[in-house]
């Protein structure tokens, strides 16, 4: 799964190298080169960070607190696949004309966009989801699952980092 998504994002990183590598002529069009960095940008930072983030957090938080699993394990599967469906649908933009608002998703261009757009904006919604219900399942099974002796001042930094960043 995320080797895909990795490998999407580094195959875009290649095409925008191929753009720049000369000046004349354009190898893609203007709204398609804003595609090919969207579509980098958001593999890159919706969909690989967040799938790093989430695995990480549900194997590791319940070893480091001495607990057997997480708080919600159905939450847990739900937030997971949630990601390769956002994967699908942001790769499918391409085919509908792209997002021409690079990965922010910047407002004005997005209001001139194609179909694509929408798809960028569903696939945005479907990672948002997914991360919301990570941080609720992590933050859940940090406060109420803790092996007895594991104050919050033995806990280790690895569980701070993911229970902050919930």
């Amino acid at each position: 799964g995320i080797g895909v998504f990795f490998f999407i994002g580094g195959l875009n990183a290649m095409l925008i190298r191929t753009e720049l590598l000369r000046p004349n002529p354009p190898v893609f069009s203007p709204g398609q080169y804003l595609t090919i960095v969207g579509l980098h940008g958001a593999m890159m930072i919706m969909m690989v960070s967040s799938i790093i983030l989430g695995p990480f957090g549900h194997y590791f938080v319940p070893l480091m607190i001495g607990s057997r699993r997480m708080a919600f394990p159905r939450l847990e599967a739900l937030s997971f696949w949630l990601l390769p469906l956002a994967g699908i649908i942001l790769t499918s933009t391409i085919a509908y004309g792209g997002f021409p608002t690079g990965w922010t998703g910047y407002p004005q261009l997005a209001s001139q966009a194609d179909a694509g757009m929408d798809g960028y904006l569903v696939a945005f919604a479907l990672v948002g989801i997914g991360m919301i219900l990570n941080a609720l399942n992590i933050m859940v099974t940090v406060f109420n699952h803790r092996a007895p002796g594991m104050t919050w001042m033995r806990m280790p930094i690895f569980v701070w980092s993911m229970l902050t960043t919930s």
